[in-house]
């Protein structure tokens, strides 16, 4: 995220200097799929799920997997077009090509009669120093937040700046490129307090006639998700895009995120609104068995995610393999520890993250010593860090995903594998079981694991590093771990 580089910069500011192993022969120990049907192995957790999330399964879902922006943005605009509900929620709403084309196309929404409502976080939609002097010229508010209220569309704002002074400071700490280990400190202790108040969550919510679809996922309204799978070039801020994932759902799950939708903004607003008109029950779409699951420090649920992780990874049988793909892979010390047993007792571990195509300097540093813990467990855990391919829309990865088993559920979603998703921010997933999406995620798995996309990080790759390396490492992850 833009700005997490400010909020750590007490912590690090240092960069990867890893050089990119030579890709190897998969080994007996790859993640591959199996031939056995491990679903009994799922449903033996499903009780275990019900109790340390406080959620509950839906059956009767239609499902579809939306790889990268151009398919799930597409969709999203198609979906919007002739709905007469439209609920947005987003951690940052850039105003550029993407943002203003769904700007547009929500004013004439809202202009049409429809009801909309767009929730974003005023922090996180700051995306350069360029945005903070129309903010400050604006009453602190984005102009293209600003064109929003004025068409009559619902706009709120969470984290909304404090004022000149906060937003001088987010502008500095954007501007510098290399920054000193104590540099900006009194920031980030100043902002520490804001940080488990960030809306991490993302929806697309449409409804037509009272039959109501979701978007959820990884992306943003911006460029950068938009225009993940296409060669392109954002014209007004020189984006490129990102590789990301979503998912669609329609059914009964839908009524979840949507209460779900609607108690966010009523915490935030501190009233207790009837929208139940704008949630009416959801008929049986399909066959997916759909699990709704969110965390929020507000709602005293924060570890719900993380527990439902632990769980999954627990119930996946020796020889089956737990799939990750994380944009930020700095896990909690209770899913490192089940990730670390389940490798004892067989269980392989295929994880993709971002390394050196990290945003984020202090989070690579982390995951290089998560990466080094997992291999020194298992030698042939099979760890890969992205590689950018811009020609491919896909300068670094986004995702939030992860599947269990051969035949266990998928999980898509907007929570990293991080603190600050685990710990700090409101975020949510889905717990996919569904035969046709799980054949699709595997398919995109297999495509990102190619050697193009892709890179091994081995235990011998890493022993070259030097004892400063290995102690920079460690001293980011454990010194940095509740905010990373």
């Amino acid at each position: 995220m833009v700005l997490r580089a400010v909020w750590f910069a007490g912590l690090a500011g240092v960069a990867c200097n890893h050089a990119t192993p030579a890709g190897r022969a998969p080994s007996p120990r790859d993640p591959v799929l199996a031939a056995a049907d491990d679903r009994a192995a799922f449903v033996a957790a499903d009780a275990k799920l019900d109790r340390v999330t406080g959620t509950t399964a839906r059956i009767g879902n239609r499902v579809e997997l939306l790889i990268d922006g151009t398919t799930s943005f597409a969709r999203r605009l198609a979906n919007a077009r002739d709905a007469d509900v439209i609920l947005v929620k987003t951690f940052a709403f850039t105003d550029d090509e993407t943002g203003r084309a769904v700007a547009d196309l929500l004013i004439e929404r809202a202009k049409a009669g429809a009801y909309v409502v767009v929730q974003y976080d005023a922090i996180g939609s700051i995306h350069d120093p360029g945005d903070v002097g129309p903010m400050l010229a604006n009453g602190n508010e984005k102009p293209i937040i600003s064109r929003l209220r004025a068409a009559g569309i619902d706009v709120q704002a969470t984290n909304a700046p404090a004022g000149k002074v906060e937003l001088d400071q987010i502008a500095g700490g954007l501007t510098r490129t290399v920054l000193h280990p104590f540099e900006h400190l009194g920031i980030v202790l100043d902002r520490t307090h804001r940080l488990e108040f960030h809306d991490h969550e993302k929806y697309w919510i449409t409804g037509h006639h009272g039959q109501v679809t979701a978007i959820i996922g990884g992306m943003n309204i911006g460029s950068e998700y938009a225009f993940g799978g296409a060669d392109r070039v954002d014209a007004v801020t020189g984006a490129r895009g990102w590789h990301d994932v979503d998912v669609e759902v329609a059914g009964p799950v839908v009524n979840d995120v949507v209460a779900r939708y609607f108690a966010v903004l009523d915490t935030h607003r501190g009233t207790q609104a009837d929208h139940a008109r704008w949630n009416p029950p959801q008929p049986p779409a399909g066959d997916a068995r759909v699990r709704f699951v969110f965390n929020h420090p507000r709602f005293h649920n924060t570890h719900a995610i993380d527990e439902m992780y632990a769980t999954l990874v627990d119930a996946t049988p020796p020889t089956g393999v737990v799939r990750i793909e994380t944009a930020y892979f700095a896990p909690s010390d209770q899913l490192r520890d089940r990730l670390h047993a389940a490798l004892r007792r067989g269980t392989r571990l295929a994880v993709i993250s971002n390394l050196e195509t990290n945003d984020t300097a202090p989070v690579a540093e982390a995951t290089w010593f998560v990466y080094h813990a997992l291999l020194d467990v298992d030698s042939s855990a099979a760890l890969y860090q992205r590689v950018a391919r811009p020609d491919l829309g896909e300068v670094m990865i986004h995702c939030k995903v992860a599947s269990f088993g051969t035949r266990g559920p998928v999980v898509i979603g907007s929570a990293n594998l991080d603190a600050q998703s685990g710990e700090h921010n409101s975020e949510a997933v889905l717990v996919i079981e569904d035969p046709s999406l799980r054949v699709k995620f595997d398919a995109m798995f297999d495509q990102d694991l190619g050697a193009d996309r892709a890179t091994r990080v081995t235990r011998g790759m890493l022993e070259h590093d030097s004892t400063w390396t290995r102690f920079r490492q460690w001293a980011v992850f454990n010194l940095g771990k509740s905010w990373l």
